[in-house]
């Protein structure tokens, strides 16, 4: 081979593998482990407010979540855990179901959830001007993980959801 047909050919070589591996790559995204967290918004009667409370303290949250949980090629799901605050949950292979799809329930005491500011909703001496119903966003978190194990190795896969709650003015007086 002439030196200068030497440069042609490595720049040849080197474009075919490179491309050879990107059509790899993209081929194993495909087949990675994957974690999608769907919760409900639960709904909250709020009863009239004085015009000097801005907090509202939040009774017990009901959430469920619609999990949808795939592992990577090759590997097989362990569990599924689920937390919002100080309240986990644990679904173990068996209790997965056939499918990806999982629901788990989850009930967030009223004591781990912080007071929400609500300024000017539901006040007792403002009738004519408070909303019906609210959506606060963000109230609380929920981080997932999914575990994949095979038989030399495991996988885990996070996922992390904002929980929303609806507010619902109540215009009988508060007791």
């Amino acid at each position: 081979m002439k030196p200068h047909n030497f440069l042609p050919v490595v720049l040849i070589s080197f474009l075919i593998s490179s491309l050879i591996g990107f059509i790899g790559s993209s081929t194993s995204r495909a087949e990675e482990a994957a974690l999608l967290v769907t919760p409900t918004t639960p709904d909250v009667n709020i009863k009239l407010r004085s015009n000097d409370r801005y907090a509202i303290r939040l009774p017990v949250l009901q959430y469920e979540f619609h999990i949808d949980a795939v592992c990577a090629a090759g590997f097989m799901p362990e569990s599924v855990m689920l937390s919002v605050a100080d309240t986990r949950k644990r679904v173990a292979a068996i209790d997965l179901g056939e499918g990806p799809d999982t629901s788990i329930t989850m009930r967030i005491p009223a004591k781990q959830i912080a007071p929400l500011s609500a300024e000017g909703f539901c006040l007792a001496s403002d009738n004519n001007s408070n909303q019906e119903a609210v959506t606060v966003r963000g109230v609380l978190s929920a981080q997932a993980s999914l575990l994949c194990a095979d038989d030399e190795d495991q996988q885990i896969t996070y996922a992390s959801q904002s929980l929303d709650v609806t507010l619902n003015c109540d215009p009988s007086p508060a007791e």
